[in-house]
């Protein structure tokens, strides 16, 4: 509802009360306690609300929308969802809706993290960045 309201033609920009959706939102997350009952559902709203956040953040960087793409992540991870479903014997459309559930927040995630520059190197990985020089001869 509040991406809706942001993204209605027929009200004015940045509309207070999409705001106070994001809040209910937040609110009945809470209620839920979405930290141990997780559900997919949990994670769509999470994943959508990070997505409000940036748009509603006024200059700040994602500062509000970072913290919770980790937290999806790192629930997707909990869940078990970055593994196949059918090795599990879930019903194929339970399997199809954690693939997709899994590869939209997961290709967010990247995403943000080129576009907030925010990449995190392996520690077994050198970080130095490749030389690179000109060659005297032409490979032509």
């Amino acid at each position: 509802m509040a991406q809706g309201t942001i993204f209605n033609i027929e009200m004015p920009n940045y509309d207070s009360s999409a705001e106070e959706w994001l809040h209910l939102s937040e609110r009945a997350l809470v209620k839920g306690d979405f930290l141990s009952n997780n559900m997919v559902a949990g994670l769509q709203t999470l994943h959508l609300m990070a997505h409000l956040h940036l748009i509603l953040d006024k200059g700040r960087r994602g500062d509000t929308a970072w913290p919770l793409w980790g937290l999806v992540i790192r629930l997707i991870q909990a869940m078990g969802m970055h593994r196949d479903g059918d090795r599990w014997n879930l019903p194929q459309d339970v399997s199809e809706e954690r693939r997709k559930v899994f590869w939209e927040c997961h290709c967010a995630d990247i995403f943000q993290a080129h576009c907030f520059s925010m990449l995190l190197i392996p520690k077994h990985l050198k970080s130095e960045n490749p030389q690179i020089g000109m060659s005297s001869t032409n490979h032509g």
